[in-house]
């Protein structure tokens, strides 16, 4: 196999080793390893993207300081996202926020500028679908981080304003990512997002069993 198929490999058994291990019996000790997970996975976007400028490398980083900003101030303001608070499995936490959430920002909105970004002419409006789709992708994810004590919400439902803020910031992330990679591409991003989604539908599907 070549490099690009041994990258799919991984993902796919890290994600599916995860999904079995997390629904066993001893699925807290997967559990702990979600950071690293989510670090494999970044580790893996970053190695197959092309052109690694250090544009590339600015605009992930405010991306991923960007995501992390906003989530410290939702945890302890209530804004914009509703009430919640972060569990344990993500990780070492500053004010009351994983550090891994900045990460998990990038790399969703990285993937989605990547897949959208030829879909129309326009980068505002795959910036839109972009933002659209991983809201959508959040749907799944919210029942399946309060179940797994990534995060708790104060209310009973997850607040509409939490899906209103995804849509916005990753609509607003995926804009600045083409305002300054406009051609850059990734073969893996496809395949990142593609397990990620079967690995939180898995979880989903698995924990009303």
């Amino acid at each position: 196999m070549n490099r690009k198929s041994w990258a799919i490999l991984v993902l796919i058994v890290l994600h599916v080793v995860g999904i079995f291990g997390i629904l066993s019996p001893v699925g807290e000790y997967f559990l702990i390893l979600t950071p690293l997970n989510l670090l494999i996975s970044l580790g893996i976007l970053v190695s197959f993207h092309h052109k690694k400028t250090n544009t590339f490398y600015l605009s992930m980083a405010i991306i991923m300081l960007a995501g992390y900003a906003i989530e410290v101030i939702g945890v302890n303001t209530g804004w914009p996202f509703g009430n919640y608070q972060y569990g344990d499995p993500l990780g070492p936490k500053w004010l009351g926020t994983p550090f891994m959430i900045g990460v998990n920002w990038f790399i969703l909105s990285y993937c989605a500028a990547i897949v959208f970004r030829k879909v129309t002419p326009s980068a505002l409006i795959n910036a839109i679908l972009a933002g659209l789709s991983i809201t959508a992708f959040d749907m799944i994810l919210e029942p399946v981080a309060i179940y797994l004590d990534f995060w708790t919400w104060s209310s009973e439902q997850v607040p509409i304003q939490n899906y209103i803020t995804w849509a916005v910031c990753i609509t607003a992330f995926v804009y600045l990512y083409y305002k300054m990679q406009s051609k850059a591409s990734n073969p893996l991003a496809k395949w990142v997002l593609a397990v990620q989604l079967v690995f939180f539908s898995g979880l989903l599907i698995g924990s009303q069993l």
